[in-house]
Protein backbone atom coordinates (compact mmCIF):
# COMPACT_ATOMS: atom_id res chain seq x y z
CA UNK A 1 0.00 0.00 0.00
CA UNK A 2 1.22 3.53 -0.65
CA UNK A 3 0.06 7.11 -0.22
CA UNK A 4 -1.39 8.71 -3.34
CA UNK A 5 -3.08 12.02 -4.07
CA UNK A 6 -6.43 11.86 -5.84
CA UNK A 7 -8.37 14.62 -7.56
CA UNK A 8 -12.06 15.10 -6.94
CA UNK A 9 -14.86 17.61 -7.24
CA UNK A 10 -14.52 19.96 -4.28
CA UNK A 11 -17.99 21.34 -4.90
CA UNK A 12 -19.57 18.25 -3.41
CA UNK A 13 -17.04 17.83 -0.61
CA UNK A 14 -17.49 19.06 2.92
CA UNK A 15 -16.22 22.61 3.28
CA UNK A 16 -13.51 21.56 5.72
CA UNK A 17 -11.85 19.37 3.10
CA UNK A 18 -9.80 19.96 0.00
CA UNK A 19 -8.06 17.92 -2.65
CA UNK A 20 -4.75 17.98 -0.80
CA UNK A 21 -6.01 16.38 2.39
CA UNK A 22 -8.33 13.80 0.85
CA UNK A 23 -6.17 10.85 1.85
CA UNK A 24 -3.01 12.12 3.50
CA UNK A 25 -4.97 13.74 6.33
CA UNK A 26 -7.17 10.65 6.69
CA UNK A 27 -10.33 12.72 6.24
CA UNK A 28 -12.33 11.88 3.16
CA UNK A 29 -15.36 13.25 1.41
CA UNK A 30 -18.29 10.91 0.96
CA UNK A 31 -20.84 12.94 -0.91
CA UNK A 32 -22.72 16.19 -1.04
CA UNK A 33 -23.39 17.68 2.37
CA UNK A 34 -21.84 14.77 4.24
CA UNK A 35 -19.40 15.22 7.10
CA UNK A 36 -15.81 13.95 6.86
CA UNK A 37 -15.07 10.32 7.53
CA UNK A 38 -11.81 8.57 8.28
CA UNK A 39 -10.65 6.64 5.27
CA UNK A 40 -7.94 4.17 4.41
CA UNK A 41 -4.80 6.25 4.02
CA UNK A 42 -3.27 4.33 1.14
CA UNK A 43 -4.93 3.70 -2.19
CA UNK A 44 -2.56 1.30 -3.93
CA UNK A 45 -0.45 -1.69 -3.08
CA UNK A 46 3.13 -1.22 -4.29
CA UNK A 47 3.93 -4.90 -4.62
CA UNK A 48 5.36 -5.71 -8.04
CA UNK A 49 2.20 -7.52 -9.09
CA UNK A 50 -0.11 -4.60 -8.34
CA UNK A 51 2.19 -1.80 -9.43
CA UNK A 52 2.57 -3.32 -12.89
CA UNK A 53 -1.02 -4.47 -13.30
CA UNK A 54 -1.77 -7.40 -15.56
CA UNK A 55 1.61 -7.15 -17.32
CA UNK A 56 3.48 -8.46 -14.28
CA UNK A 57 6.24 -10.98 -15.06
CA UNK A 58 8.15 -11.83 -11.86
CA UNK A 59 11.90 -12.07 -11.60
CA UNK A 60 14.17 -13.17 -8.79
CA UNK A 61 17.14 -10.88 -9.22
CA UNK A 62 19.00 -9.33 -6.35
CA UNK A 63 21.42 -10.18 -3.60
CA UNK A 64 22.38 -13.74 -2.80
CA UNK A 65 20.39 -15.45 -0.06
CA UNK A 66 18.61 -18.68 0.76
CA UNK A 67 15.90 -20.06 -1.51
CA UNK A 68 12.49 -20.81 0.00
CA UNK A 69 10.36 -23.87 -0.80
CA UNK A 70 7.97 -22.97 -3.62
CA UNK A 71 5.08 -25.45 -3.47
CA UNK A 72 2.79 -23.35 -5.64
CA UNK A 73 0.14 -24.26 -8.20
CA UNK A 74 -2.14 -22.42 -10.61
CA UNK A 75 -5.89 -22.33 -9.94
CA UNK A 76 -8.71 -22.25 -12.49
CA UNK A 77 -11.46 -19.66 -12.43
CA UNK A 78 -14.43 -20.37 -10.17
CA UNK A 79 -16.77 -18.59 -12.62
CA UNK A 80 -18.12 -16.68 -9.62
CA UNK A 81 -17.24 -13.01 -9.79
CA UNK A 82 -17.10 -12.39 -6.03
CA UNK A 83 -14.45 -15.13 -5.81
CA UNK A 84 -12.56 -14.45 -9.05
CA UNK A 85 -12.37 -10.73 -8.24
CA UNK A 86 -10.22 -11.71 -5.24
CA UNK A 87 -8.39 -14.88 -6.34
CA UNK A 88 -5.14 -14.01 -8.14
CA UNK A 89 -4.95 -17.50 -9.66
CA UNK A 90 -2.26 -19.23 -7.61
CA UNK A 91 -2.08 -20.89 -4.22
CA UNK A 92 0.24 -22.78 -1.92
CA UNK A 93 -0.48 -26.41 -2.72
CA UNK A 94 0.41 -27.95 0.64
CA UNK A 95 -2.06 -28.61 3.50
CA UNK A 96 0.49 -27.12 5.90
CA UNK A 97 1.67 -23.58 5.22
CA UNK A 98 4.70 -22.47 7.17
CA UNK A 99 5.39 -18.92 8.24
CA UNK A 100 8.32 -17.15 9.85
CA UNK A 101 9.61 -13.75 10.88
CA UNK A 102 12.77 -12.34 9.34
CA UNK A 103 15.67 -12.69 11.79
CA UNK A 104 17.98 -9.79 12.55
CA UNK A 105 20.84 -12.28 12.67
CA UNK A 106 20.66 -12.42 8.84
CA UNK A 107 22.04 -8.86 8.69
CA UNK A 108 19.86 -7.81 5.77
CA UNK A 109 20.51 -10.83 3.54
CA UNK A 110 17.68 -11.29 1.04
CA UNK A 111 16.98 -12.69 -2.42
CA UNK A 112 16.20 -9.30 -3.98
CA UNK A 113 17.45 -5.72 -3.89
CA UNK A 114 15.23 -4.70 -0.98
CA UNK A 115 17.04 -2.53 1.55
CA UNK A 116 16.92 -2.11 5.30
CA UNK A 117 15.40 -5.44 6.32
CA UNK A 118 14.83 -6.12 10.01
CA UNK A 119 12.74 -8.17 12.42
CA UNK A 120 9.21 -7.18 13.42
CA UNK A 121 8.45 -6.48 17.07
CA UNK A 122 7.23 -9.15 19.45
CA UNK A 123 3.85 -7.40 19.77
CA UNK A 124 3.36 -7.36 16.00
CA UNK A 125 4.40 -11.02 15.82
CA UNK A 126 1.70 -11.86 18.37
CA UNK A 127 -0.96 -10.08 16.29
CA UNK A 128 0.17 -11.87 13.11
CA UNK A 129 0.06 -15.26 14.86
CA UNK A 130 -3.45 -14.40 16.08
CA UNK A 131 -4.55 -13.53 12.53
CA UNK A 132 -3.14 -16.73 11.00
CA UNK A 133 -4.16 -19.17 13.69
CA UNK A 134 -7.41 -17.66 14.99
CA UNK A 135 -8.90 -15.68 12.11
CA UNK A 136 -7.79 -17.53 8.97
CA UNK A 137 -7.06 -21.16 9.90
CA UNK A 138 -10.51 -21.74 11.49
CA UNK A 139 -12.19 -21.01 8.13
CA UNK A 140 -10.01 -23.00 5.71
CA UNK A 141 -8.52 -26.47 5.40
CA UNK A 142 -4.98 -25.28 6.14
CA UNK A 143 -2.64 -25.72 9.10
CA UNK A 144 -0.36 -22.73 9.71
CA UNK A 145 2.90 -23.71 11.40
CA UNK A 146 5.52 -21.24 12.58
CA UNK A 147 9.12 -22.19 11.76
CA UNK A 148 12.49 -20.66 12.53
CA UNK A 149 13.89 -18.05 10.17
CA UNK A 150 17.55 -18.93 9.64
CA UNK A 151 20.35 -18.64 7.09
CA UNK A 152 19.23 -21.91 5.49
CA UNK A 153 15.45 -22.02 5.80
CA UNK A 154 12.32 -20.00 6.57
CA UNK A 155 8.57 -20.05 6.12
CA UNK A 156 6.57 -19.98 2.92
CA UNK A 157 4.91 -16.83 4.26
CA UNK A 158 7.53 -14.50 5.69
CA UNK A 159 7.12 -11.22 7.57
CA UNK A 160 9.75 -8.49 7.78
CA UNK A 161 10.28 -4.79 8.30
CA UNK A 162 11.61 -3.06 5.20
CA UNK A 163 12.73 0.47 4.43
CA UNK A 164 11.29 -0.07 0.94
CA UNK A 165 7.85 -1.04 2.21
CA UNK A 166 6.28 2.45 1.97
CA UNK A 167 3.74 1.36 4.60
CA UNK A 168 3.13 -2.23 3.43
CA UNK A 169 3.22 -4.59 0.48
CA UNK A 170 3.22 -8.34 -0.12
CA UNK A 171 3.87 -10.88 -2.87
CA UNK A 172 1.43 -13.46 -4.21
CA UNK A 173 2.48 -17.10 -4.39
CA UNK A 174 4.08 -17.30 -7.85
CA UNK A 175 5.95 -20.27 -9.37
CA UNK A 176 9.70 -19.72 -9.45
CA UNK A 177 9.71 -16.46 -7.47
CA UNK A 178 11.58 -16.48 -4.18
CA UNK A 179 9.69 -13.44 -2.89
CA UNK A 180 6.44 -15.42 -3.00
CA UNK A 181 4.54 -14.99 0.25
CA UNK A 182 6.80 -12.27 1.62
CA UNK A 183 5.14 -9.45 3.56
CA UNK A 184 7.04 -6.16 3.92
CA UNK A 185 6.04 -3.69 6.63
CA UNK A 186 7.16 -0.11 7.24
CA UNK A 187 9.39 -0.03 10.36
CA UNK A 188 8.10 3.44 11.32
CA UNK A 189 4.70 1.87 12.04
CA UNK A 190 6.11 -0.86 14.28
CA UNK A 191 6.94 1.44 17.14
CA UNK A 192 3.77 3.47 17.56
CA UNK A 193 0.20 3.01 18.71
CA UNK A 194 -1.48 5.22 16.13
CA UNK A 195 -4.36 3.88 14.05
CA UNK A 196 -1.83 2.98 11.33
CA UNK A 197 0.49 1.14 13.71
CA UNK A 198 1.16 -2.58 13.61
CA UNK A 199 1.05 -2.72 17.42
CA UNK A 200 -2.32 -1.00 17.86
CA UNK A 201 -4.33 -4.19 17.55
CA UNK A 202 -7.85 -5.24 16.50
CA UNK A 203 -10.13 -2.43 15.44
CA UNK A 204 -7.33 -0.34 13.94
CA UNK A 205 -6.41 0.31 10.32
CA UNK A 206 -3.01 -1.26 11.03
CA UNK A 207 -4.55 -4.55 12.17
CA UNK A 208 -6.84 -4.73 9.13
CA UNK A 209 -3.78 -4.06 6.95
CA UNK A 210 -1.94 -7.01 8.52
CA UNK A 211 -4.89 -9.21 7.49
CA UNK A 212 -4.94 -7.61 4.02
CA UNK A 213 -1.23 -8.21 3.34
CA UNK A 214 -1.39 -11.75 4.73
CA UNK A 215 -4.18 -12.55 2.27
CA UNK A 216 -2.01 -11.23 -0.59
CA UNK A 217 0.64 -13.73 0.54
CA UNK A 218 -1.98 -16.51 0.37
CA UNK A 219 -3.17 -15.60 -3.12
CA UNK A 220 -5.81 -12.86 -2.88
CA UNK A 221 -5.71 -9.64 -4.88
CA UNK A 222 -7.53 -6.31 -4.81
CA UNK A 223 -11.18 -6.37 -5.93
CA UNK A 224 -11.04 -2.98 -7.68
CA UNK A 225 -9.13 -1.42 -10.55
CA UNK A 226 -6.84 0.64 -8.31
CA UNK A 227 -3.50 -0.50 -9.64
CA UNK A 228 -3.10 0.49 -13.27
CA UNK A 229 0.38 1.79 -14.06
CA UNK A 230 1.41 5.15 -15.48
CA UNK A 231 1.08 3.82 -19.04
CA UNK A 232 -2.65 3.43 -18.47
CA UNK A 233 -2.88 -0.35 -18.11
CA UNK A 234 -5.52 -1.73 -15.81
CA UNK A 235 -4.99 -3.70 -12.64
CA UNK A 236 -5.59 -7.40 -12.20
CA UNK A 237 -9.22 -8.12 -13.11
CA UNK A 238 -11.94 -9.19 -12.85
CA UNK A 239 -13.32 -6.68 -10.38
CA UNK A 240 -16.27 -6.40 -8.06
CA UNK A 241 -19.14 -4.06 -8.90
CA UNK A 242 -18.26 -0.83 -7.16
CA UNK A 243 -21.23 -1.02 -4.79
CA UNK A 244 -19.84 -4.32 -3.45
CA UNK A 245 -16.27 -3.03 -3.12
CA UNK A 246 -16.18 -2.31 0.62
CA UNK A 247 -14.82 -3.86 3.80
CA UNK A 248 -18.21 -5.26 4.77
CA UNK A 249 -17.52 -7.79 2.00
CA UNK A 250 -13.72 -7.96 1.86
CA UNK A 251 -10.65 -6.63 3.65
CA UNK A 252 -8.92 -6.51 0.25
CA UNK A 253 -10.83 -3.34 -0.67
CA UNK A 254 -9.40 0.16 -0.79
CA UNK A 255 -12.72 1.89 -0.32
CA UNK A 256 -12.86 4.09 2.79
CA UNK A 257 -14.41 2.89 6.03
CA UNK A 258 -15.29 4.37 9.39
CA UNK A 259 -14.75 1.03 11.18
CA UNK A 260 -12.28 -1.74 10.43
CA UNK A 261 -12.48 -5.51 10.16
CA UNK A 262 -10.93 -7.80 12.76
CA UNK A 263 -11.44 -10.98 10.72
CA UNK A 264 -11.79 -12.17 7.17
CA UNK A 265 -15.04 -10.91 5.67
CA UNK A 266 -17.52 -13.03 3.64
CA UNK A 267 -15.91 -12.67 0.19
CA UNK A 268 -12.46 -13.31 1.67
CA UNK A 269 -13.68 -16.51 3.31
CA UNK A 270 -15.34 -17.67 0.08
CA UNK A 271 -12.20 -16.99 -1.99
CA UNK A 272 -9.83 -18.68 0.46
CA UNK A 273 -12.15 -21.67 0.78
CA UNK A 274 -12.18 -21.96 -3.01
CA UNK A 275 -8.38 -22.02 -3.00
CA UNK A 276 -7.75 -24.18 0.06
CA UNK A 277 -11.04 -25.88 0.98
CA UNK A 278 -13.52 -25.16 3.76
CA UNK A 279 -13.05 -26.09 7.39
CA UNK A 280 -15.52 -27.94 9.61
CA UNK A 281 -15.80 -25.06 12.09
CA UNK A 282 -18.94 -25.41 14.24
CA UNK A 283 -20.36 -28.25 12.15
CA UNK A 284 -22.65 -29.30 15.01
CA UNK A 285 -25.62 -27.53 16.60
CA UNK A 286 -24.15 -24.21 17.73
CA UNK A 287 -25.59 -21.36 19.79
CA UNK A 288 -23.98 -18.01 19.04
CA UNK A 289 -24.48 -15.68 22.01
CA UNK A 290 -24.04 -11.99 21.20
CA UNK A 291 -23.25 -9.35 23.80
CA UNK A 292 -22.91 -6.70 21.06
CA UNK A 293 -23.33 -6.76 17.29
CA UNK A 294 -19.53 -6.80 16.94
CA UNK A 295 -18.87 -9.66 19.33
CA UNK A 296 -20.18 -13.12 20.10
CA UNK A 297 -19.29 -16.45 21.70
CA UNK A 298 -19.80 -19.78 19.95
CA UNK A 299 -19.40 -21.70 23.21
CA UNK A 300 -15.73 -22.43 22.53
CA UNK A 301 -14.24 -18.97 22.01
CA UNK A 302 -15.11 -15.31 21.70
CA UNK A 303 -15.07 -13.64 18.29
CA UNK A 304 -14.82 -9.93 17.57
CA UNK A 305 -14.75 -7.22 20.21
CA UNK A 306 -16.72 -6.81 23.43
CA UNK A 307 -15.71 -3.14 23.76
CA UNK A 308 -15.57 -1.38 20.36
CA UNK A 309 -17.56 -1.38 17.14
CA UNK A 310 -15.79 -3.39 14.43
CA UNK A 311 -16.60 -5.61 11.47
CA UNK A 312 -16.28 -9.38 11.43
CA UNK A 313 -17.81 -12.44 9.77
CA UNK A 314 -19.56 -15.54 11.08
CA UNK A 315 -18.82 -18.84 9.33
CA UNK A 316 -20.71 -22.00 10.31
CA UNK A 317 -20.08 -25.38 8.67
CA UNK A 318 -23.38 -27.09 9.54
CA UNK A 319 -25.85 -28.25 12.16
CA UNK A 320 -28.99 -26.55 13.46
CA UNK A 321 -27.80 -23.23 14.78
CA UNK A 322 -29.19 -20.37 16.85
CA UNK A 323 -28.26 -16.70 17.04
CA UNK A 324 -29.12 -15.44 20.53
CA UNK A 325 -29.33 -11.65 20.85
CA UNK A 326 -31.28 -11.60 24.11
CA UNK A 327 -28.28 -10.13 26.00
CA UNK A 328 -27.86 -7.13 23.71
CA UNK A 329 -28.40 -3.77 25.36
CA UNK A 330 -31.60 -1.91 24.55
CA UNK A 331 -31.18 0.35 21.53
CA UNK A 332 -33.49 3.29 20.85
CA UNK A 333 -33.67 2.59 17.12
CA UNK A 334 -33.37 -1.20 17.36
CA UNK A 335 -31.47 -3.83 15.41
CA UNK A 336 -31.32 -5.44 11.97
CA UNK A 337 -30.80 -9.22 12.03
CA UNK A 338 -30.47 -10.89 8.60
CA UNK A 339 -30.01 -14.66 8.38
CA UNK A 340 -29.30 -14.65 4.64
CA UNK A 341 -25.81 -15.32 3.29
CA UNK A 342 -24.04 -11.97 3.30
CA UNK A 343 -26.68 -10.62 5.69
CA UNK A 344 -25.76 -8.17 8.44
CA UNK A 345 -26.30 -8.36 12.18
CA UNK A 346 -26.08 -4.78 13.38
CA UNK A 347 -27.94 -1.78 14.75
CA UNK A 348 -30.48 0.07 12.63
CA UNK A 349 -28.32 3.18 13.02
CA UNK A 350 -25.33 1.39 11.47
CA UNK A 351 -27.19 -0.64 8.86
CA UNK A 352 -26.45 0.45 5.29
CA UNK A 353 -25.54 3.85 6.69
CA UNK A 354 -21.85 4.32 5.83
CA UNK A 355 -21.20 6.22 2.58
CA UNK A 356 -18.15 5.31 0.52
CA UNK A 357 -16.59 5.99 -2.86
CA UNK A 358 -14.24 3.52 -4.53
CA UNK A 359 -10.78 4.97 -5.32
CA UNK A 360 -11.01 4.02 -9.02
CA UNK A 361 -14.39 5.68 -9.67
CA UNK A 362 -13.90 8.95 -11.54
CA UNK A 363 -17.65 9.61 -11.39
CA UNK A 364 -17.37 9.83 -7.56
CA UNK A 365 -20.62 7.92 -7.09
CA UNK A 366 -21.59 7.53 -3.44
CA UNK A 367 -22.54 4.02 -2.32
CA UNK A 368 -23.51 2.78 1.13
CA UNK A 369 -22.69 -0.15 3.33
CA UNK A 370 -23.08 -0.94 7.02
CA UNK A 371 -20.73 0.85 9.38
CA UNK A 372 -20.06 -2.11 11.69
CA UNK A 373 -21.45 -5.45 12.84
CA UNK A 374 -21.25 -9.14 11.96
CA UNK A 375 -21.74 -10.44 8.42
CA UNK A 376 -22.98 -13.96 7.65
CA UNK A 377 -20.48 -15.78 5.41
CA UNK A 378 -21.54 -17.69 2.30
CA UNK A 379 -22.68 -21.30 2.85
CA UNK A 380 -23.37 -20.55 6.52
CA UNK A 381 -26.96 -21.66 7.11
CA UNK A 382 -28.46 -20.34 10.34
CA UNK A 383 -31.84 -21.74 11.37
CA UNK A 384 -32.95 -19.97 14.54
CA UNK A 385 -32.92 -16.51 16.10
CA UNK A 386 -33.78 -15.05 19.49
CA UNK A 387 -34.21 -11.29 19.13
CA UNK A 388 -33.48 -8.39 21.43
CA UNK A 389 -35.63 -6.40 23.84
CA UNK A 390 -35.65 -3.57 21.27
CA UNK A 391 -37.46 -3.15 17.96
CA UNK A 392 -35.88 -5.69 15.63
CA UNK A 393 -36.10 -6.14 11.87
CA UNK A 394 -35.46 -9.87 11.39
CA UNK A 395 -35.20 -11.59 8.01
CA UNK A 396 -35.07 -15.37 7.67
CA UNK A 397 -33.53 -17.46 4.90
CA UNK A 398 -34.55 -20.30 2.62
CA UNK A 399 -34.56 -23.03 5.29
CA UNK A 400 -37.10 -23.63 8.07
CA UNK A 401 -36.46 -20.85 10.58
CA UNK A 402 -37.68 -20.49 14.13
CA UNK A 403 -37.57 -16.80 14.99
CA UNK A 404 -38.55 -15.17 18.28
CA UNK A 405 -38.83 -11.40 18.27
CA UNK A 406 -38.60 -11.17 22.06
CA UNK A 407 -39.46 -7.65 23.32
CA UNK A 408 -40.00 -4.52 21.28
CA UNK A 409 -42.11 -3.75 18.24
CA UNK A 410 -40.56 -6.19 15.80
CA UNK A 411 -40.85 -6.73 12.06
CA UNK A 412 -40.19 -10.40 11.22
CA UNK A 413 -40.14 -11.93 7.73
CA UNK A 414 -39.72 -15.68 7.39
CA UNK A 415 -38.72 -15.80 3.69
CA UNK A 416 -38.85 -19.33 2.21
CA UNK A 417 -39.10 -22.49 4.27
CA UNK A 418 -41.56 -23.80 6.83
CA UNK A 419 -41.01 -21.11 9.44
CA UNK A 420 -42.20 -20.62 13.00
CA UNK A 421 -42.39 -16.93 13.91
CA UNK A 422 -43.05 -15.69 17.45
CA UNK A 423 -43.59 -11.97 17.90
CA UNK A 424 -43.20 -11.95 21.68
CA UNK A 425 -43.99 -8.75 23.57
CA UNK A 426 -44.75 -5.57 21.65
CA UNK A 427 -46.78 -4.61 18.60
CA UNK A 428 -45.17 -6.86 16.03
CA UNK A 429 -45.57 -7.42 12.31
CA UNK A 430 -45.07 -11.02 11.15
CA UNK A 431 -44.76 -12.01 7.50
CA UNK A 432 -44.66 -15.73 6.73
CA UNK A 433 -43.82 -15.32 3.02
CA UNK A 434 -43.41 -18.65 1.18
CA UNK A 435 -43.83 -21.99 2.92
CA UNK A 436 -46.35 -23.49 5.33
CA UNK A 437 -45.65 -21.31 8.35
CA UNK A 438 -46.67 -21.03 11.98
CA UNK A 439 -47.10 -17.42 13.11
CA UNK A 440 -47.73 -16.41 16.72
CA UNK A 441 -48.27 -12.73 17.46
CA UNK A 442 -47.68 -12.89 21.20
CA UNK A 443 -48.52 -10.12 23.65
CA UNK A 444 -49.49 -6.90 21.85
CA UNK A 445 -51.54 -5.66 18.93
CA UNK A 446 -49.86 -7.51 16.08
CA UNK A 447 -50.18 -7.53 12.31
CA UNK A 448 -49.78 -11.06 10.96
CA UNK A 449 -49.61 -12.12 7.32
CA UNK A 450 -49.10 -15.74 6.38
CA UNK A 451 -48.04 -15.09 2.78
CA UNK A 452 -47.98 -17.97 0.35
CA UNK A 453 -48.51 -21.47 1.67
CA UNK A 454 -50.93 -23.05 4.13
CA UNK A 455 -50.24 -21.27 7.40
CA UNK A 456 -51.36 -21.54 11.02
CA UNK A 457 -51.84 -18.13 12.62
CA UNK A 458 -52.25 -17.29 16.31
CA UNK A 459 -52.97 -13.72 17.35
CA UNK A 460 -51.73 -14.08 20.90
CA UNK A 461 -51.86 -17.66 22.15
CA UNK A 462 -49.05 -20.15 21.88
CA UNK A 463 -50.40 -23.61 21.06
CA UNK A 464 -50.00 -26.52 23.45
CA UNK A 465 -46.63 -28.16 22.87
CA UNK A 466 -45.35 -25.21 20.80
CA UNK A 467 -42.76 -23.11 22.64
CA UNK A 468 -40.45 -20.34 21.61
CA UNK A 469 -36.68 -20.71 21.62
CA UNK A 470 -36.31 -18.61 24.73
CA UNK A 471 -39.36 -20.06 26.50
CA UNK A 472 -40.70 -16.56 27.11
CA UNK A 473 -43.68 -16.31 24.74
CA UNK A 474 -46.92 -15.06 26.29
CA UNK A 475 -49.97 -17.30 26.51
CA UNK A 476 -52.60 -14.62 25.90
CA UNK A 477 -52.81 -10.91 25.25
CA UNK A 478 -55.53 -8.32 25.38
CA UNK A 479 -54.82 -6.33 22.21
CA UNK A 480 -56.57 -6.56 18.85
CA UNK A 481 -54.50 -8.43 16.27
CA UNK A 482 -54.79 -8.08 12.50
CA UNK A 483 -54.36 -11.31 10.52
CA UNK A 484 -53.94 -11.96 6.81
CA UNK A 485 -53.55 -15.54 5.68
CA UNK A 486 -52.49 -14.87 2.10
CA UNK A 487 -52.43 -17.54 -0.57
CA UNK A 488 -52.92 -21.14 0.55
CA UNK A 489 -55.26 -22.88 2.98
CA UNK A 490 -54.74 -21.12 6.30
CA UNK A 491 -55.79 -21.91 9.86
CA UNK A 492 -56.57 -18.96 12.16
CA UNK A 493 -56.40 -19.89 15.84
CA UNK A 494 -58.81 -18.05 18.15
CA UNK A 495 -59.10 -17.90 21.94
CA UNK A 496 -61.62 -16.50 24.40
CA UNK A 497 -60.85 -14.22 27.32
CA UNK A 498 -58.92 -11.74 25.17
CA UNK A 499 -59.61 -9.10 22.56
CA UNK A 500 -60.87 -10.23 19.17
CA UNK A 501 -58.77 -10.81 16.07
CA UNK A 502 -59.40 -8.98 12.81
CA UNK A 503 -59.06 -11.44 9.90
CA UNK A 504 -58.90 -9.68 6.55
CA UNK A 505 -58.94 -12.49 3.98
CA UNK A 506 -60.82 -15.48 5.41
CA UNK A 507 -62.17 -17.71 2.62
CA UNK A 508 -65.15 -19.76 3.76
CA UNK A 509 -65.00 -23.35 2.62
CA UNK A 510 -61.22 -23.11 2.22
CA UNK A 511 -59.56 -21.56 5.30
CA UNK A 512 -60.31 -22.75 8.82
CA UNK A 513 -60.97 -21.21 12.23
CA UNK A 514 -59.42 -23.27 15.02
CA UNK A 515 -60.85 -22.59 18.49
CA UNK A 516 -58.61 -23.16 21.48
CA UNK A 517 -59.36 -25.56 24.31
CA UNK A 518 -62.12 -24.54 26.71
CA UNK A 519 -64.50 -23.15 24.10
CA UNK A 520 -67.70 -25.19 23.91
CA UNK A 521 -68.87 -25.86 20.33
CA UNK A 522 -72.45 -25.22 21.39
CA UNK A 523 -71.64 -21.59 22.30
CA UNK A 524 -70.02 -20.69 18.96
CA UNK A 525 -72.07 -18.79 16.41
CA UNK A 526 -71.63 -16.30 13.56
CA UNK A 527 -73.39 -12.90 13.51
CA UNK A 528 -73.64 -10.52 10.57
CA UNK A 529 -72.47 -6.95 11.25
CA UNK A 530 -72.61 -4.81 8.15
CA UNK A 531 -70.33 -6.33 5.52
CA UNK A 532 -68.46 -8.35 8.15
CA UNK A 533 -69.07 -11.43 10.29
CA UNK A 534 -68.54 -11.64 14.04
CA UNK A 535 -67.46 -15.06 15.29
CA UNK A 536 -68.64 -15.28 18.90
CA UNK A 537 -68.50 -17.71 21.83
CA UNK A 538 -71.52 -16.68 23.84
CA UNK A 539 -71.15 -12.91 24.23
CA UNK A 540 -67.38 -12.89 23.60
CA UNK A 541 -66.27 -11.78 20.14
CA UNK A 542 -63.47 -14.08 19.02
CA UNK A 543 -62.87 -12.64 15.56
CA UNK A 544 -64.17 -10.28 12.91
CA UNK A 545 -64.08 -11.71 9.39
CA UNK A 546 -64.01 -8.75 7.01
CA UNK A 547 -66.08 -9.00 3.85
CA UNK A 548 -67.55 -12.40 4.79
CA UNK A 549 -71.28 -13.20 4.99
CA UNK A 550 -72.31 -14.93 8.24
CA UNK A 551 -74.65 -17.36 6.48
CA UNK A 552 -71.67 -18.82 4.63
CA UNK A 553 -69.87 -19.89 7.83
CA UNK A 554 -70.64 -23.54 8.55
CA UNK A 555 -69.39 -26.21 10.94
CA UNK A 556 -66.93 -27.28 8.24
CA UNK A 557 -65.13 -23.94 8.62
CA UNK A 558 -64.47 -24.43 12.33
CA UNK A 559 -62.08 -26.77 14.13
CA UNK A 560 -62.05 -27.37 17.88
CA UNK A 561 -58.95 -28.15 19.92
Amino acid sequence: MQSTSLSFDNSIANSSLNADNFLTQRSGWTGSGLTPHRVAQRTTCICVQCANGSSFVPTSTGSTAITKPLEISWVNSSNLNYIDSLAFGTKWNTPTITYSFYNNALNGAYYADTKGLSEVSDTTKAFIRNILENYIEPFVNVDFVEVADTATSHGQVRYMLSNDADYAHAYFPYPGMNQSGDVHLDPDNDNNLTDDGWQTGPGSYGFETLIHETLHALGLKHPGDYNGNEQGSTGLGPFLPRWEDNNTNTVMTYSPSTHYAVSLMPYDIAALQYLYGASSLNAGNTVYSFDRVSGYSDGSRYWGSSTIDVKLALWDAGGVDTLDFSKLAADAKGYVLELTEGGMLTTKAAYDNMPFITPDDTSRTVYRTSAYGTAIADNSIIENVIGTSSADDIVGNAVANQIEGNGGNDWIAGDNGKDSLFGGDGRDELLGDNGNDILVGGNGGDIISGGRGSDIIWGGQVPVGQTSLGGRAKVVDSIIDTMTGGAGRDVFVLASGRQYDLIRDFQDGFDRLRLSAGISPSRVHAVQQGQNTLVKAGNDVLAILTGVQANRITAADIQFA
